[in-house]
């Protein structure tokens, strides 16, 4: 247990120490889409990823580090054993973030249809944006939406009214 304690506070130390020198950058982290499409695929993880490389090359933008928040939700899984549901807004203020990126990932009909929501921490206020890919149009088209997912979260009113 003291074990947990000390890597806990390590990391919030360390992710602590990155966000100071992120001072004039929107902290934001991006955890898994939710794929309803069906439950074999892996489309919600990879779109994550595909989402977070896109939105670091933004200047304003200073990325929480997917490997930091997977030990985070790691460890919260462990001591909540039990609860399914993630309270993400927890892990964000455990990671101080200021902006967290959630979503889900569904098909309808011939459309595949990828929801964002950007939620700012400090006061809960969510902005979200549907992205639609006809099936049709299946090469590559997570790297497609993701970066114009990417440009609409720097585009964003939210970001622009921290």
């Amino acid at each position: 247990m003291q074990k947990k304690k000390l890597l806990i506070t390590l990391i919030l130390l360390i992710t602590g120490s990155f966000c100071t020198f992120a001072a004039n950058k929107s902290v934001i982290a991006v955890f898994d889409f939710k794929n309803v499409m069906n439950g074999k695929s892996n489309t919600g993880a990879a779109f994550s990823l595909l989402l977070f490389a896109e939105l670091s090359v933004y200047d304003d933008i200073k990325m929480v580090e997917r490997e930091e928040l997977n030990k985070i939700m790691k460890e919260r899984k462990l001591k909540r054993s039990g609860l399914v549901k993630n309270n993400y807004m927890e892990i964000a203020a455990l990671i101080n973030a200021d902006y967290i990126v959630t979503g889900r990932i569904f098909k309808e009909e011939d459309e595949i249809i990828i929801n964002l929501k950007l939620t700012r921490c400090s006061d809960g206020k969510i902005f979200g944006k549907s992205f639609f890919i006809e099936i049709s149009d299946k090469k590559n088209y997570l790297e497609k939406v993701a970066a114009k997912a990417a440009a609409f979260v720097d585009q964003s009113k939210l970001l622009k009214t921290k």
